[in-house]
């Protein structure tokens, strides 16, 4: 009876280690196709600053020289005071997508003077666009730069006679017209929905929430799938704590951390969550596995800052810049919550293999989370240079 025991589990060992080598192996390659420049958590941001005057509309274009370069490989020289060698490509570039109209069709635009600026610490590259409109009724402003990239996002920041107006523009939303001021819920829905898909193109955020609960993996046949769910919620808890604390922190602008050196340290908290899941793959103690949750919670810090980032230069208003931040913070961890819960079902698949193969999964998986932390960790450090 032994015997056939010990053939049975031999038999089905090699299964599992296959299963474990293959996953480990297509995350690998993934990790190799899709390592390109990831910064800004997956998409570019694109800030507009518009001031309705009559008939007329005055618009600020503002993007950081880093995502110009990256779009247009320029090699922008940020410290240039004014003019440069690729001022009317740049310009024409962030002009591009744009439109303004009214009944009478599209407003003509004048482009202005191309500047280098400074805010919240990050280097950007400023147009300034006048626009002159003729027809009748309210004005209405596109930008099919977001109709055609699902990771563009344009932060709409508008002053009106009727007061300040705060709107995304994304692959849901491209246009917006320019009346009255929108009411408080629209404004909650529009940030909410953009914290969702926010977190949703952060591939750095959610391979980090991956790395911090792929451990429950080993503890499904030892403690049920409740008691791993509760300790996983904890993780994801202290995770939301602390980036909830850092984002409040540096959108009300009490810190200032340049982008370049968080998104580096995004990366390494991806490498150093993943490093200790291969060398210390043990199963979780529910209640006592107190430094996975600081671990979760000190990098929490860490990614708020990131959060941050996209918000502080669209410069909202007071009383604007603290319903986005909630907004904005609600819909990341309604995201958040969904993606863990998806995240469990097939961890709990793989709990059913033998105790060697878990192990093997977990550790293979995490190599390959690793390996993506990795490769933006040298990306993310070189654009800091």
């Amino acid at each position: 009876m032994t015997r056939i025991h010990l053939a049975s589990r031999m038999r089905r060992r090699p299964r599992g280690v296959a299963v474990t080598l293959a996953v480990a192996v297509t995350l690998a390659a993934l990790a190799a196709l899709t390592a390109t420049p990831v910064f800004a958590h997956g998409g570019r941001a694109k800030y507009l600053d518009a001031e309705v005057q009559g008939r007329g509309i005055d618009v600020q274009v503002s993007v950081t020289t880093l995502d110009a370069s990256l779009a247009l490989g320029s090699g922008l020289d940020p410290e240039a005071p004014g003019s440069g060698p690729h001022d009317d490509l740049v310009r024409a570039w962030l002009g591009q997508g744009l439109e303004v109209r009214d009944a009478a069709g599209p407003c003509s635009a004048s482009p202005g003077t191309l500047e280098r600026i400074e805010r919240v610490g990050e280097r950007f590259i400023s147009l300034a666009l006048a626009y002159t409109c003729t027809g009748p009724g309210d004005r209405i402003l596109r930008d099919t730069m977001a109709a055609n990239d699902p990771s563009h996002t344009t932060f709409l920041t508008v002053r009106t006679p009727h007061g300040v107006q705060a709107h995304v523009l994304s692959g849901v939303t491209v246009e917006v017209r320019l009346a009255g001021a929108p009411s408080v819920m629209q404004t909650a829905v529009t940030f909410v929905r953009e914290g969702a898909w926010h977190l949703a193109i952060g591939y750095d955020h959610l391979l980090f929430l991956l790395s911090l609960i792929l451990v429950s993996t080993l503890a499904f046949p030892r403690i049920g799938y409740r008691r791993v769910l509760a300790h996983v919620a904890w993780v994801a808890t202290a995770f939301t704590v602390g980036h909830s604390i850092s984002l409040a922190v540096a959108a009300s602008q009490w810190l200032a951390v340049p982008s370049a050196w968080v998104e580096a340290a995004i990366a390494a908290s991806i490498v150093v969550v993943a490093g200790l899941n291969v060398l210390y793959p043990h199963a979780p103690e529910p209640g006592r596995d107190r430094g996975r949750f600081a671990l979760a919670g000190g990098f929490g810090l860490l990614h708020g800052l990131g959060f941050a980032s996209v918000l502080d230069p669209a410069g909202l208003p007071g009383a604007e810049r603290w319903l986005a931040l909630l907004s904005f913070n609600v819909g990341i961890e309604l995201a958040q919550l969904l993606f863990v819960a998806l995240a469990l079902l097939p961890l709990a698949g793989i709990a059913r293999l033998h105790d060697p193969s878990r192990r093997m999964f977990v550790q293979g998986g995490s190599l390959a989370i690793g390996a993506f932390g990795l490769v933006w960790l040298v990306e993310r450090s070189v654009g800091m240079g």
